[in-house]
């Protein structure tokens, strides 16, 4: 291979004259700077605002609305200062639905607006004009941005200006655009930082960005990365590189049948089907957390569906533990869903059974149903959907051998009464105690907000009070009586992994912290090291009561504050009344003197009255004043006028 003619590598190069891009620069601050500062601009840029935006309304046969724009009075009358608002022209009798409306801002000048849509001149006065226009893009973006996003009035007229395509000198841009060595450096600061749920505000607070660019920030590093769209466009660049199959179920689709290859003690994902209606339902688990069902000390498992960790469609549902060997709560199954009908929860579940019986050789160990089982119960909310669907699932694998507030609305005597229904002895205290509920006459203690809900579930009842359930009395007392286990998971699941993610950086992110969490788990029954040993079942008992005792505190508190607020009200009350009465009998009294006068038959000659005499600021003239200081709030002078008699 012939080496390349040394002559052609010396090559004088030239920087740019900055002087041109400063003074644009300069242009550019002061347009931003003096933009919106007059009601012709701001009405001027609310109607281009209009004026851009598209009506979304589709009539029945699926074509888009072609309206545009329009004031039209406000049918109830003038409010927020307007009496106006934008509609669309395109709304009628049987085609109204999704058409777009607008509000006229406070700022915006309705009259100014009106013009505008009537073509007309804002004003007659040419100092109301703007100034040049200084808006320049880059060569790049050809045609995809076509008009200005800065008003322009002239001749008191909103302007188009349109450039006349002859030749001219491009002026030196500003350094936005970002170098290779640029990129690759922020890539790798987003794959150190972890690109699984990164964004641009994480990439920047993480302490590896810190080290990899030298103490300096993005900005400081490199002046294009202040645009924010430059490095989201970085990250979304990092996540497409390692997510090829995009970052939604469909990329779940695609990790899944990736991990078929793997053992079976090494996969996450372990299902994923789908319904006719378009239900999806993907469960995931570390096959070790799972096996922690059989655990002889745990005896109650708890089902949720949590929806912050994942943005669209797609929820989560965790089946949560606490394994006291290790003292810690634990997830041992999460699924990923996209319907909540009880039929759809019982393919999950009869699919989590499966899983389980793939895993471990056997079903999940309720004891009622399943020889040989250590779980007792199911935690779970008033979800009925979840409840019938996981009933109809355990049953198959049977082996046969929360209160309204109702104080404001009851006397304090019936709300206690109603707090204690699920102390309930017997049948017949039910039967009176529904009796009770009936007779308040509340509907929205008898209605199905409530108590007829309850009653209108044969199951619900079962599951709240314990003499009315068929679970044995040691049992009731021996297991949990709410999904706080669960509801804690799911707060500590968002801690660890963030919120608001995609159905894969949830999967992703969840996958890392259960490995981590199973890990462990295994760890701390190997060598006995536990994370709290202040967890304890006497240790939760004693922080339960000490948080039982400051509730209490707290509401006999609030309750004596009440009673304090009561008791000024009524005496405010009491003082405004006999104002009132007091107020009354002058207004009597008065009457009455001027009948007595009337009646006199005597005309005195009426008594000279001091006049005060007012000034245009608002003072009052007068004889010895002085003012009375009221603690800083407001200060009132009060007046005494002394009356002279002649000598």
């Amino acid at each position: 291979m012939l080496p390349i003619d040394p002559t052609l590598l010396t090559v004088v190069r030239y920087d740019l004259d900055p002087a041109p891009r400063d003074a644009l620069l300069a242009a550019q601050a002061e347009t931003r700077r003096k933009e919106g500062t007059t009601p012709e601009e701001l009405a001027a840029i609310f109607f281009k605002n209009v004026q851009d935006a598209r009506c979304l309304a589709i009539d029945s046969n699926g074509q888009l609305c072609q309206g545009g724009p329009l004031m039209k009075p406000k049918t109830q009358g003038p409010s927020h200062g307007h009496q106006h608002i934008i509609v669309c022209s395109g709304w009628r009798q049987d085609f109204k639905e999704e058409y777009r409306t607008l509000s006229i801002p406070d700022h915006v000048d309705e009259n100014l607006l009106a013009k505008l849509f009537a073509g007309k001149a804002l004003t007659t006065d040419p100092s109301r004009d703007t100034g040049l226009c200084s808006r320049l893009v880059h060569p790049h973006i050809g045609l995809k941005q076509r008009f200005c996003p800065h008003p322009h009035i002239v001749d008191g007229k909103a302007a188009l200006i349109v450039h006349n395509n002859t030749g001219h000198n491009h002026p030196m841009p500003p350094l936005s655009k970002v170098s290779l060595t640029t990129r690759e450096t922020y890539r790798q600061c987003v794959k150190t930082a972890g690109s699984l749920g990164a964004t641009v505000s994480k990439v920047y607070n993480a302490q590896s960005t810190k080290l990899l660019l030298k103490g300096k920030t993005p900005t400081a590093f490199a002046p294009a990365l202040y645009n924010k769209r430059v490095k989201r466009d970085l990250v979304r660049a990092v996540k497409a590189e390692e997510y090829p199959n995009g970052l939604d179920v469909a990329g779940i689709f695609a990790i899944y049948l990736r991990s078929l290859t793997k053992p079976l003690p090494e996969r996450y994902i372990h299902s994923y089907i789908t319904t006719p209606d378009g239900g999806i339902c993907i469960l995931t688990c570390v096959p070790y957390l799972l096996k922690l069902l059989d655990d002889a000390g745990v005896i109650a498992f708890d089902g949720d569906t949590t929806y912050q960790r994942i943005e669209g469609e797609m929820n989560e549902w965790e089946l949560t533990i606490y394994e006291k060997v290790v003292l810690r709560a634990a997830t041992v199954v999460r699924a990923y869903i996209n319907r909540a009908s009880a039929d759809f929860f019982e393919k999950m579940f009869d699919e989590l059974q499966r899983v389980k019986i793939s895993i471990t050789g056997k079903p999940i160990p309720l004891k009622r149903f399943v020889r040989g089982g250590n779980l007792l119960v199911m935690n779970a909310d008033m979800n009925a959907a979840q409840v019938l669907g996981v009933c109809r699932s355990v049953m198959k694998h049977n082996d046969p051998e929360p209160v309204h507030d109702f104080r404001a609305v009851v006397p304090e005597a019936d709300y206690h009464r109603l707090l204690e229904f699920v102390h309930i002895s017997s049948k017949q205290a039910l039967d009176e105690f529904s009796a009770f509920v009936y007779g308040l006459n509340n509907k929205k203690i008898s209605g199905s907000d409530w108590w007829a809900h309850k009653e209108m579930h044969e199951w619900i009842i079962p599951c709240l009070i314990r003499s009315q359930s068929r679970i044995p009395a040691d049992i009731w007392d021996s297991t949990p009586s709410t999904t706080n286990t669960n509801e804690a998971q799911h707060h500590w699941s968002n801690l660890q992994t963030g919120i608001r993610l995609t159905p894969v950086e949830a999967l992703e992110s969840a996958h890392r912290v259960d490995k981590t969490v199973a890990e462990e788990i295994e760890m701390s029954r190997r060598t006995g090291i536990l994370s709290n040993p202040n967890n304890e079942i006497t240790h939760l008992m004693a922080r339960n009561s000490q948080r039982q005792s400051t509730s209490v505190r707290k509401a006999r508190e609030s309750r004596e504050l009440m009673d304090v607020s009561k008791q000024l009200q009524a005496r405010l009350e009491e003082e405004a009344e006999k104002r009132r009465q007091s107020s009354a009998l002058t207004k009597a009294l008065k009457e009455e003197l001027k009948a007595v006068k009337g009646t006199s038959g005597r005309k005195g000659k009426p008594g000279k009255s001091v006049v005060l005499s007012a000034s245009s600021s608002g003072r009052v003239n007068c004889l010895d004043a002085y003012a009375l200081d009221t603690g800083g709030q407001h200060t009132h002078c009060r007046y005494r006028l002394e009356q002279h008699r002649a000598d």
